[in-house]
């Protein structure tokens, strides 16, 4: 718990940064680390909202992205016979290679 809290100490003033505008609301799901991290937003003025467990569809775009990158993961491992030690960086390029696809709207992809 300590390590994610740690995290996010570092992790806020960067977005905020970034972004220009203070951070009102992190959207999660009721996972306990993050249920535990709402003492931590208070004092901030961070709002922590949960969405329901067991509803997909509220974060379908994100799980389908997921579903994807790990599609492809799988298939490189299995088509170059890589040992499943390598995940890892099969996930880091399969990310790498989804990024610099170009997707057309109403493609197969989108069908899913």
């Amino acid at each position: 718990m300590e390590s994610l809290i740690q995290t996010f100490d570092a992790w806020l003033p960067w977005v905020q940064h970034q972004s220009g505008q203070m951070l009102l609301i992190i959207r999660t799901d009721n996972a306990r680390e993050f249920k535990a991290l709402e003492a931590w937003g208070q004092p901030k003025g961070i709002e922590f909202e949960f969405i329901e467990p067991g509803t997909p569809p509220q974060n379908g775009v994100a799980e389908r992205y997921n579903r994807l990158v790990l599609e492809i993961t799988r298939a490189l491992l299995f088509d170059a016979k890589i040992h499943k030690k390598y995940w890892k960086y099969a996930v880091l390029y399969a990310n790498y290679l989804r990024n610099r696809t170009t997707m057309i709207k109403g493609s197969e992809d989108e069908d899913r």
